[in-house]
Order: structure tokens, then C-alpha cells, then sequence
């Protein structure tokens, strides 16, 4: 129901924040952030996806859901690169982050790829221009042979992390990237 109900009706952006009341679940203490990270948007197309595969909505209402979204996604501004910023206001669609996050890139390259493979016909067309954009070389090391956890533009410099283990979602993403 989250990824129902906590969207911006307008852009299709899921909200990265709700606060609950500490009596009731609205109160003077609930709180909605109208802000969202990548992730959400990647997470909230499999939640499309998934709400489809088990009949809670139907394909029509699946792929209009999707495609408001890339429509939001694709007026987004970029980085330089084509990547999307960590936070964008779910309202105003400013970016709110000045950092370009791995991570947070793959989760929403995923995202397109279930929703693209879901919907191929209705979908691809909107949904290749942006995944064709991106090149995940950007975030290799290559002294270190490990992908860089992000990137600050207003500083113009690497994160000082990088991901090294095998285990976590940056491995996913890895897949991903040399794939492509």
C-alpha cells in the first residue's frame, strides 16, 4: 500500500519519507517529506511490476503508472554524465543532492529493466534512452579495481569509499554494468 498511496500524484515519485504520529497515526508529529532518492524510484517500478504479477492492479494501470514515472525521470536534471542525483523534490523536481551515487543508480537501472521487461511493448521505446545514457565505467577505480561508492560534483571528487565485497548490492550492479 506505501507505493500505493505515498506517491506525488502528479510526477508518479514515491516519497522517501513518512513520519507517523506518536499517538495516532496522524497527528501534529506525522510528517510527509516531499522528496524522493533514485532508489525509490527504482524499488517503486518492481512494486508496479510485483502489484501486477499478483492482480492487485491491473497491466493497463501498471503501465500507466510506469510510464508517468519515466516521463518524470526523463525531465529530471542530470549529471553531466546522464546520472541521475541521489534526491530530487517530488513537487518542484529540483534536485536537492549534489552526489551521484552508485548504488542508488543501479537500484534504479534495476527498476527499469523489471518494469521494461514486464511491459516490452509499451515500455522499451521511453524506457532504452534512459538506461542507454548511462555508463557505469564512470565509477571504476582503476588503480584500486573496485567501483567508487559515489561522486561529489560540486567538489568534483570521488567518494573515499569504494565497494569491494561480494555479498551486497553493488554485486548486482556490477552484473549489470559489465553486461551492458
Amino acid at each position: 500500500r506505501y507505493f500505493d498511496e505515498i506517491i506525488d500524484q502528479e510526477h508518479g515519485l514515491v516519497l522517501d519519507t513518512l513520519q507517523l504520529g506518536e499517538k495516532e497515526p496522524v497527528d501534529e508529529k506525522t510528517m510527509v517529506g516531499d522528496y524522493t532518492n533514485i532508489t525509490n524510484v527504482g524499488v517503486y517500478f518492481m512494486a508496479v511490476v510485483a502489484a501486477y504479477d499478483l492482480g492487485f492492479i491491473t497491466e493497463e494501470d501498471a503501465i500507466a503508472r510506469c510510464q508517468k514515472t519515466i516521463e518524470t525521470v526523463g525531465k529530471l536534471e542530470t549529471f553531466k554524465n546522464g546520472f541521475l542525483y541521489n534526491y530530487y523534490d517530488t513537487t518542484t523536481l529540483e534536485r536537492t543532492s549534489h552526489f551521484v551515487s552508485l548504488v542508488d543508480s543501479g537500484w534504479l537501472m534495476a527498476g527499469l529493466y523489471v518494469a521494461k521487461n514486464a511491459f516490452p511493448e509499451a515500455l522499451t521505446a521511453s524506457v532504452d534512452p534512459l538506461l542507454n545514457r548511462w555508463d557505469f565505467s564512470f565509477f571504476y577505480d582503476p588503480v584500486e579495481r573496485l567501483l567508487f561508492h559515489g561522486y561529489y560534483d560540486h567538489l568534483e571528487v570521488y567518494s573515499d569509499y569504494h565497494y569491494g565485497v561480494l555479498y551486497s548490492e553493488p554485486r548486482a550492479i556490477s552484473y549489470m554494468a559489465i553486461a551492458r
